[in-house]
């Protein structure tokens, strides 16, 4: 069993952190950072922990800092001290509705509370995906870490990222949540990328996507040379387009 991360744990973490954002740190010097991070994360709990106070619940992180003060019902997720250190986390009120709210102490919510749930998706450090509605009619969509809804509750599905994107689905048509918040809407009949270059398939022809969002067929091979196309590794994307 892992023992409980504590203030001197938390402190470590804090000061080996900051060594690895040394320009000056040899290779060598930051390897030796990493293998100590790993072998902390091993021996210590590092999660925060939920405390309660008259019936309502708060968050606190390993040094004791009151990320969220009790005002809350629950939270569906805890978060790592050495990830997702500043950003907000999800939190139920006592009407069972879901929002986001801030974790610098004040725990001050960040949208209304009007969603059924959101969870963090992992791998982002930005976004929540977000259900709204019932039974077979849930559709799913996703806040920013501001609280802002940059893809609308219209969703059917809404995949993992990868490859600095999330597919998302909508009456089997297709479009994509780029990792910088760039939206394009499900119109395509499917999305894939190709060496992180976006490439669609529309009305049955597979093409691409230049950085103003429009479509190139994959034969028009002398538009595709005077045009850029989107590129998910090169950010910002551009922007959105219905």
């Amino acid at each position: 069993m892992k023992k409980q991360g504590n203030a001197e744990i938390a402190a470590r973490i804090d000061s080996l952190m900051q060594s690895l954002e040394s320009e000056t740190l040899t290779k060598e010097q930051m390897n030796e950072c990493y293998r100590e991070l790993d072998l902390i994360k091993k021996e210590y709990d590092l999660f925060d922990i939920a405390f309660e106070e008259s019936g309502k619940s708060g968050i606190k992180d390993i040094s004791g800092r009151i990320r969220v003060p009790a005002m809350y019902k629950e939270f569906p997720a805890l978060f790592s001290y050495h990830c997702h250190r500043n950003g907000p986390i999800a939190a139920m009120d006592f009407n069972d509705k879901y929002a986001i709210v801030a974790t610098d102490g004040t725990g001050a919510p960040l949208c209304d509370f009007k969603y059924d749930y959101i969870y963090y998706m992992f791998g982002t450090d930005n976004f929540f995906v977000c259900l709204d509605g019932e039974g077979d009619n849930v559709a799913g969509g996703v806040l920013n870490a501001k609280g802002e809804l940059i893809v609308p509750c219209k969703m059917d599905t809404i995949y993992e990222f990868a490859n600095n994107y999330a597919a998302v689905e909508k009456n089997g048509k297709f479009g994509l949540l780029a990792y910088d918040g760039t939206f394009i809407e499900p119109i395509y009949d499917d999305v894939e990328d190709e060496e992180g270059v976006i490439k669609v398939c529309k009305d049955g022809k597979w093409g691409y996507l230049s950085r103003d969002l429009d479509f190139i067929a994959e034969e028009e091979w002398e538009r595709m040379e005077n045009i850029e196309l989107l590129d998910l590794f090169t950010f910002p994307c551009s922007r959105q387009k219905d």
